[in-house]
């Protein structure tokens, strides 16, 4: 069964560089989709995004209209409060089944903190994590995670 691929963020603004890592990730690990998840409010951040939520969920749709494997999902954007990925996931895990591989993609900078994430250790039970390393990324080449 294929994977799918969970692309969480606040895209503020989307970019190329969000568009080839789902690309690259989804290649790399024969993705089902990729599906980008536009963040509410996560509580970890500190502050809003600069654009609406009903911006940023517009600039996700036209930059992925042009690929078939990628979708946006607005969970998170209609949720009142603050969102947690543990949250989303879950829900995701309830509609797709525990047959199907989730893969949650994340750079370096996001999974650097994520024991400060919600319920953080629980996440691994419920999908894969892909950590996409930058180049520019000394700390992580040089020592790793953590």
């Amino acid at each position: 069964m294929p994977a799918l691929g969970l692309f969480g963020g606040t895209f503020d603004p989307v970019h190329f560089g969000h568009l080839r890592l789902a690309t690259e990730l989804g290649e790399a690990f024969h993705l089902e989709k990729v599906v980008f998840i536009p963040a509410g409010l996560p509580y970890h951040r500190g502050r809003g995004a600069h654009a609406t939520n009903e911006q940023r969920l517009t600039m996700l749709k036209l930059a992925t209209a042009r690929d078939a494997r990628f979708d946006v999902d607005d969970r998170e954007l209609k949720r009142a409060g603050n969102t947690y990925t543990y949250d989303t996931l879950v829900e995701i895990r309830k509609e797709r089944g525990p047959e199907t591989p989730l893969v949650f993609l994340a750079g370096t900078d996001a999974f650097a903190r994520i024991d400060t994430w919600h319920r953080w250790t629980e996440l691994f039970e419920l999908a894969h994590f892909a950590v996409a390393v930058r180049a520019n990324d000394e700390a992580w080449f040089s020592k790793g995670p953590g």
